[in-house]
């Protein structure tokens, strides 16, 4: 757990020579505590280093631990991962010239490798390495208390002996080389030094410790046992401090574990019972010790300090078995009763008030009266109530509200009295009661250029008071009043440069205008002033350039520009660490001082800029400010507390911000941890969607008032304003490239301009790869071939059994055709001659003739079909142009025995198309019919037979310039008519007639090409 009080009463602070004008910085008795609460292992805490980037790293006896101001992160030995620590303890860690993290166990050497936060070992088993003292031409150094010292070459990775000739120490516990190349060793056998020069080994002492070289070259050296010892180079001349018992002013211990060089003139000595500031030119301790009555003080009494650390902020690092932060801060504060002093628990206890008197005194209001404090004598006078009060014996009234008009009179409440009275020699004179006939509860109070007192009260309106003629006036809700007013609570009011007053109420502002009549309520028209009225108003104060300032319990401060009644807002959503404020001071710098319960803010009233400040910073710790006042007369803000009055110097104030520098500190995969790559790349299978990224600002000054906003691009929009959390966790991510960007505000509202990011990339699974996608694509395709090609080979198959079926037809066909021909047509033949030779033998007997010619026609008839017969059965005629030769050959002769002229027309190239014997038979068929018409009804002159093909489409028009068909009479030949339509329907064709100047027919076959 981490405790955070302050306690300002211990000073420890070694001074300096005149001849040595250095900067000691005081150290006090003031700590932060991190435990194994907080995340600290449990163990001792070895050594602290710091790291390029800002982590802190601390060495303890149960793993190595990372810091980053907020999170401890361990690393432990784990005996499934071969590349962790060995072991747990660890003595020593060592940032070579690289910025490579080295830290060593009793048996062995590690390399730390923030690529994948893992360990390279290189054993040392039986060596006892107690620690790394440094590098030299690469190498680092070793003590060893079994093998005395060792070197370890960085780039070949081999260990060397490091000799010294007449020397060879078993037990060697530091090792230090001065500025001017003497080896120091602390050995079994004591302190030697060793002079490469003339290779000569002196025994200094008979003990060993842990050494320091001084500003002027000479040694300290912590004897283990014997105290603090001062070696003088030039001579080995030792002068040897001690803890001596009851003395403060001596080491608090004589078993000393570690020094440290705080700057030009303070060491600081870690003990076995706290931590002693040694001033090495003025030669005084002051102790750090426990303090049981100070939870903020050094932890608990036999802490055995192993290690002492300052960052590069100045913060102090005390390792023990906890570990204290001492934070020096930016700000010089002064403290009454100065730090130093012997505290007196609760000494401004009680008091309601103060006011800083221009003579450097403070007038203090507390409830049994008045009292004068000296901060020079840092001596309290009391006031008895009898001197403000000399008609009551033995009552104390409450003083409240002191402060002073123009003209040096001091004025105090108690009610339901007025005071005003002048302060000499620690004693209040002329001394003037000022009586109401009423108790007032006291809001605030300011005065007129007239002397005339406005008095703010809460439930009984503003009250003005004349001290010439003891007149008052009431402002108030009611229409007596010379302004009414909206709210009769006030708890601030504020008399502005141009005459107007502004009152701080329960539920919104009131501005009384220079007529002292009209009253502007800032609280009902919310689109114009956006104040809403259940707003309670804590003070109200104006600005060096005439703005009004409000501060508020729960909306923050505001900010009203008269000129032009605006109203401007400060709160969370712009920055602010909180919504609740009380006091206001306003200072000559164009800055605000308000009081809030997570410290002091300031505010910059032209920039807007803030800053907030705590016991980080030495002021008091948040809560604990009962008052807060500005000294016009001398320009500094004073802070009351019970235990101290702090006063602030505004003019050495730094208020360049400190721009944090943020980090990625963390990745965890659905809730385990997964080790940070050096070059900011994570790679995540795609079940590895639920994350959650760690991030810290490296600054540990302040760190708690740090902000964050983080985005991530593919996911985010726009930043995410988390405020003080410092994790972003993303749930079900999809496969992609991620990338992640954090930011960090100072606690000065300052962003940091270069974000940390990290490369997120999330592999898709198996199915959803390109590689996938490709042999998915190849064996669909091999799929798809292998269906069409075993489609095809059915296809074919069946083609190939129509065909062979086709071509057994169409042999068939041929055969029947030719046995047709031979057989049927030798016989008609032969019929045909033997009725004509009959018909010749008949001579003249007409009536056996008559029948013979019969016969002859007859035969002549079944020769004609049967010729036909037999060409539509032949597949040597189903060619379309075979077709074409046969309909023109048939109807060239039918009307060679007519009077009517035929015309044929044909396409000059006639596509290479096959039909079959049926089809051939219908349209020839349909041709002969329309043909016959034409002879038969038409009483034409003329005719014609076209072919034409168009688009795998053979159009058939016969056509005459008879007399055309008659609707009334097309019942004649209608049967023939209705044949040919029959026919040309099993083709989805359909006969065209046209009847105009002649007969048109017209009929459309779809024909295949080959």
């Amino acid at each position: 757990m981490i405790f955070k009080r302050l306690f300002p009463f211990l000073f420890l602070i070694a001074g300096c020579f005149t001849a040595h004008p250095v900067f000691c910085q005081p150290i006090e008795n003031h700590f932060t505590h991190y435990t194994t609460t907080d995340g600290l292992p449990d163990g001792y805490v070895s050594s602290i280093k710091q790291d390029s980037a800002g982590f802190l790293w601390l060495a303890t006896l149960n793993g190595l631990c990372r810091f980053d101001g907020h999170t401890f992160k361990t690393f432990r030995n784990d005996p499934r991962d071969t590349t962790s620590l060995c072991e747990n303890h660890l003595n020593s860690i060592y940032f070579d010239e690289q910025n490579n993290l080295w830290c060593v166990s009793f048996n062995c050497l590690y390399l730390y490798h923030p690529d994948g936060e893992w360990f390279e070992h290189f054993y040392m088993d039986g060596y006892n390495v107690e620690r790394i003292d440094g590098e030299e031409n690469g190498q680092l150094i070793l003590s060893c208390t079994i093998k005395g010292l060792w070197k370890f070459d960085r780039k070949s990775k081999k260990l060397l002996k490091f000799e010294h000739p007449g020397l060879d120490p078993i037990k060697c516990y530091m090792y230090l080389k001065d500025n001017a190349g003497t080896q120091w060793m602390s050995t079994d056998k004591g302190l030697f030094r060793y002079d490469p020069g003339t290779k000569k080994s002196l025994f200094v002492f008979h003990n060993e410790g842990v050494l320091l070289q001084l500003p002027d070259g000479n040694i300290l050296c912590g004897a283990f046992g014997e105290g603090l010892l001062l070696i003088n180079r030039e001579t080995n001349a030792i002068k040897q401090f001690r803890a001596m018992e009851n003395d403060r002013g001596s080491l608090v211990d004589d078993l000393i574990f570690c020094l440290y060089q705080l700057d030009d003139s303070t060491i600081l000595i870690g003990t076995k019972k706290g931590v002693s500031v040694f001033n090495w030119r003025k030669q005084t301790f002051t102790n750090i010790v426990h303090d049981r009555t100070d939870p903020a003080s050094l932890s608990a009494y036999d802490i055995s300090v192993k290690s002492i650390f300052k960052d590069r902020e100045g913060i102090v690092w005390i390792g023990h078995r906890n570990l204290d932060r001492y934070d020096f801060g930016n700000f010089r504060v002064k403290t009454y009763p100065a730090r130093g002093k012997e505290k007196v628990a609760g000494q401004f206890a009680g008091k309601l008030s103060f006011f800083p008197c221009a003579d450097g005194r403070f007038l203090l209001g507390t409830g049994r009266g008045m009292k004068i404090y000296d901060p020079v004598k840092d001596t309290v006078n009391k006031i008895g109530a009898k001197e403000f009060n000399p008609g009551a014996k033995d009552v104390f009234k409450l003083i409240d509200c002191i402060q002073s008009d123009t003209c040096g009179n001091n004025w105090c409440f108690s009610s339901p009295n007025f005071y005003s009275f002048r302060v000499k020699n620690n004693t209040a004179e002329n001394i003037h009661e000022y009586h109401f006939p009423f108790d007032l509860n006291l809001g605030g109070m300011t005065f007129d250029k007239n002397g005339r007192i406005y008095i703010a009260t809460w439930g009984n309106g503003l009250l003005r008071f004349d001290p010439a003629d003891s007149a008052y006036t009431f402002f108030d809700t009611t229409g007596r009043s010379p302004a009414r007013l909206t709210n009769m609570k006030i708890r601030a009011v504020c008399l502005a440069r141009d005459g107007s007053i502004w009152l701080g109420t329960q539920k919104g502002i009131n501005k009384i205008e220079k007529d002292g009549k009209t009253v502007m309520q800032f609280s009902q028209d919310k689109k114009r002033y956006g104040v809403i009225t259940d707003w309670i108003l804590m003070d109200v104060k104006e600005d060096s350039h005439g703005k009004i300032w409000f501060s508020t319990t729960s909306h923050g401060i505001g900010r009203i520009d008269p000129a032009n009644d605006s109203i401007t807002f400060l709160s969370i959503p712009q920055g602010l660490p909180t919504c609740f404020y009380e006091n206001i001071c306003v200072d000559d710098y164009d800055c605000l001082w308000v009081k809030s319960k997570m410290g002091i803010l300031r505010i910059n009233t032209i920039t807007l800029q803030y800053q907030l400040y705590t016991d980080n910073e030495g002021f008091p710790p948040p809560g604990e400010v009962i008052d807060m006042r500005y000294a016009g007369y001398n320009r500094k803000l004073y802070l009351l507390t019970s235990g101290a009055i702090y006063e602030i110097d505004p003019r050495h104030i730094n208020y360049a911000p400190k721009i944090p520098k943020t980090l990625i500190t963390g990745f965890s995969v659905l809730e385990k941890d997964r080790p940070l790559t050096g070059e900011g790349t994570m790679h995540l299978n795609y079940n590895e969607n639920f994350i959650n990224i760690k991030f810290a600002a490296l600054l540990f000054h302040s760190n708690e008032m740090i902000r964050y906003a983080y985005k991530m691009k593919g996911i985010d929009h726009d930043w995410v304003y988390c405020n003080y959390k410092r994790n972003a966790p993303y749930t079900n991510l999809p496969p992609g490239h991620y990338v992640f960007s954090v930011k960090a505000e100072s606690p000065e509202g300052v962003w940091a301009d270069a974000p940390a990011t990290l490369l997120i990339i999330i592999r898709p699974p198996f199915w959803q790869t390109w590689w996938f996608y490709l042999a998915e694509f190849i064996t669909g395709s091999a799929f798809v071939l292998w269906v069409l090609r075993l489609y095809t080979t059915r296809k074919l198959a069946r083609q190939k059994i129509e065909i062979e079926r086709s071509l057994a037809v169409s042999n068939e066909r041929t055969r029947i055709a030719s046995d047709m021909h031979d057989e049927l047509g030798a016989g008609l033949t032969s019929i045909r001659l033997l009725s004509e030779v009959a018909n010749l033998k008949a001579g003249k007997d007409s009536a056996a003739k008559s029948e013979i010619e019969k016969i002859v026609r007859s035969v002549g008839g079944l020769s004609e079909n049967l010729r036909e017969i037999i060409w539509t059965m032949n597949i040597r005629y189903d060619k379309l142009d075979d077709f074409i030769i046969y309909v023109r050959g048939y109807a060239v002769e039918y009307f060679d025995n007519t009077l009517i002229s035929f015309q044929f027309n044909r396409p000059d190239v006639v596509p290479q198309v096959s039909m079959d014997g049926e089809l051939r038979r219908n349209i020839f068929l349909c041709i002969k019919e329309a043909l016959h018409n034409i002879v038969k009804h038409s009483g034409a002159t003329g005719a014609s037979l076209t072919f034409e093909v168009v688009e795998n489409m053979l159009i058939t028009t016969i056509a005459d310039n008879g007399t055309g068909i008659d609707k009334n009479k097309i019942n004649k030949f209608g049967n023939g008519l209705n044949t040919m339509k029959n026919r040309l329907k099993k083709y989805c064709s359909d006969l065209e007639i046209e009847g105009n100047n002649g007969t048109k027919l017209t009929f459309k076959i779809n024909i295949v090409p080959w």
